[in-house]
């Protein structure tokens, strides 16, 4: 009978501790991971409480946030940096309401609190919560679990748009493509770009690597191509899209910068980018460019598929490129070389290679008019000035794109900006030319076109041309690099917890301030002031715009008229014997109106560089006398 009811009381013990589930007034402490003990707060709402089992332990499992209910590309995981775990946010999640999952096990539940020790709320398995719109969360497993499991959370949240990429095979097919050298190795699965408006979810029919200097780092480019044409972020439809590292560049800054700089000089097919968080198969994997692809269709290079796209290349692989007499390495882009057959592909790089020999030809021999015909003036012009005002170490050597269309070579679109303003094997000076320099840069340089090209006045004068009439974007450029600096810095500051910030760049040492990110945005806003500011001065007295002409009728009234340069002027029944060109206050020119026609005022200056030896704008008028 003792034992009977010994073993009564034993049965009734163990269905206690099973069903034991602590109470609001209970002080329960429990040990935590981190050597603590915390008792159940009295703010815990035991109603609240949906699983009442008690478990020996219950760490966090699989923690992850997402955007939408029906896939799982977007699936978000915290990284975890040193003694704390980081959640990296894109600007498309709501912190307010945020979709949480931590656990294989139904209908669990932890505690969440600021860094203050105050209980922000409990948080139940898979359903939204707001408790992450603190930047420092504690979460504690103290709901049924004998063991209380501590994680310290981080979260971090950027200005900008996310793509989130899931790859059948997950990890293994990820390692695989970080593996091919060449860029063979291509694996399909899902994407989701995601921003505060709009999200997208579609397939993806392969990605894989891209770049080779960059292809080298450990944060590694890639080339996505989905299923079928989309619209991302409002950059025009279209299936392929490059993921840029910006590895070179503290700043994340330069190759949005000059692309930005490419569009406002009208350039041509000029690619469109948008910075965004990249996530991989769940992961952060940093602040990313993505961009348009510099390829023949519709959305990009526009032109007809019978024309041919060059780019300059100094990492030639394959056989897909051709080598002029002169010794430039050009690769053929259009025709796509893996679309075609072999016969196709020879016959291909015959037609190139004659074409681009007689193009060299005529920029060091022939005529101006040879030449006006041979290439189109205009984009060649906008191009140097592109590469010129970035100081690009690849200027004319590498990741620059050429294209023929209606029987001339066009220059563009502008690629690959990282290597500019400093960021480079050698020191690039602010205040010299830089394409046309004799620095370590031109001994790099196969065949430097520009160099024959500038010796042409022609060519010279349009390049002068070029620089008046898009002043206004040259003197613009720094204020949209703050601009952009500042909406990205939120982005730098993510993409340095997950990868190590760079303090030196290629085989130089650092410039004093490089070493931060804050050092790194001063001396690139200040190489870029100097830059402007250098050609500010190559053509000081040279730039005025908003013309008007005075003149004192018969009676000695003064008049003053606008003046414009590509109409007919026609002066005034009582204009007298002369005229004063003004521009603001500054007087110009006096002109005699006894033979009034086509007046030109020409100014120069003297630049002291071998191949471009003046600056020289010419504004040219045409005046009428009155009926």
């Amino acid at each position: 009978m003792e034992r009977k009811l010994i073993n009564i009381l034993l049965f009734f013990f163990v269905i206690r501790l099973v069903l034991y589930i602590p109470t609001i007034d209970d002080k329960y402490a429990v040990s935590t991971d981190d050597g603590s003990n915390i008792a159940f707060s009295s703010e815990i709402n035991q109603n609240d409480i949906v699983d009442k089992t008690i478990y020996p332990n219950l760490p966090i499992k699989n923690f992850y946030i997402d955007l939408l209910d029906d896939t799982d590309a977007d699936n978000i995981t915290w990284s975890a940096h040193g003694s704390n775990n980081y959640l990296f946010l894109s600007s498309a999640y709501d912190r307010n309401r945020i979709r949480v999952h931590f656990s294989d096990i139904p209908n669990v539940q932890i505690s969440a609190y600021d860094d203050k020790g105050n209980l922000l709320g409990v948080i139940k398995n898979d359903s939204y919560t707001d408790v992450f719109k603190e930047n420092k969360v504690t979460l504690k497993t103290n709901i049924n679990s004998k063991k209380v499991y501590t994680y310290k959370v981080v979260v971090m949240q950027s200005n900008v748009p996310s793509v989130s990429i899931k790859l059948d095979g997950g990890a293994k097919a990820f390692s695989q493509i970080n593996a091919s050298v060449n860029h063979n190795v291509r694996r399909a699965g899902n994407v989701v770009f995601a921003d505060k408006d709009n999200i997208i979810s579609t397939g993806m029919d392969e990605m894989r690597g891209r770049g080779n200097a960059t292809w080298k780092r450990v944060k590694k480019p890639y080339q996505i191509k989905l299923n079928s044409k989309q619209d991302v972020f409002g950059m025009g439809k279209g299936k392929t899209w490059a993921l840029i590292t910006n590895t070179l560049d503290g700043t994340l800054s330069r190759n949005a910068t000059f692309l930005e700089f490419g569009k406002k000089l009208g350039i041509d097919y000029s690619v469109d980018y948008q910075p965004v968080e990249l996530y991989i198969n769940g992961k952060y994997h940093g602040s990313y460019l993505l961009t348009e692809k510099v390829q023949v269709k519709k959305n990009r290079v526009d032109i007809d598929e019978k024309e041919l796209l060059f780019e300059i290349e100094n990492h030639p692989a394959g056989n897909d490129y051709v080598t002029t007499k002169r010794g430039l390495i050009v690769t053929i882009k259009n025709p796509d070389f893996d679309e075609i057959s072999a016969s196709e592909r020879a016959a291909v790089k015959k037609k190139a290679l004659a074409y681009l020999n007689k193009v060299e030809n005529v920029i060091y021999g022939g005529s101006d008019e040879e030449l006006r015909n041979t290439i189109d003036y205009e984009s060649f012009a906008k191009f140097y000035w592109l590469q010129e005002i970035s100081e690009n170490f690849d200027a004319i050597r590498g990741s620059n794109y050429f294209y023929t269309k209606d029987g001339k070579l066009y220059a563009g679109p502008g690629w690959d900006f990282d290597s500019t303003l400093n960021r480079s094997w050698a020191f690039g000076k602010q205040n010299e030319f830089y394409v046309l320099s004799n620095g370590l840069l031109q001994g790099r340089i196969r065949g430097n076109w520009y160099r024959a090209l500038m010796k042409r006045t022609s060519f010279s004068n349009k390049v002068d041309q070029i620089y008046y009439d898009y002043n206004d974007q040259f003197e613009s450029l720094d204020e949209f690099m703050s601009s952009y600096i500042s909406n990205v810095k939120s982005s730098a500051k993510m993409n340095y917890v997950r990868w190590e910030f760079r303090t030196r760049v290629y085989y130089r040492d650092p410039i004093p301030g490089d070493e931060s990110l804050a050092g790194n945005i001063n001396n690139l806003k200040n190489n870029l002031k100097n830059r402007l500011a250098f050609y500010r001065r190559q053509y000081s007295g040279m730039i005025y715009k908003d013309f008007v002409y005075k003149y004192t009728d018969s009676k000695g009234n003064e008049h003053e008229v606008p003046l414009y340069m590509h109409q007919v002027n026609r002066l005034p029944k009582d204009v007298g014997d002369s005229i004063k060109i003004y521009s603001g206050d500054k007087e110009l020119k006096k002109i005699d109106t006894k033979d009034i026609g086509e007046v030109k005022l020409t100014y120069e200056n003297k630049t002291g560089n071998a191949y471009k030896k003046y600056n020289r704008l010419t504004y040219t008028f045409n005046f009428e006398r009155g009926a």
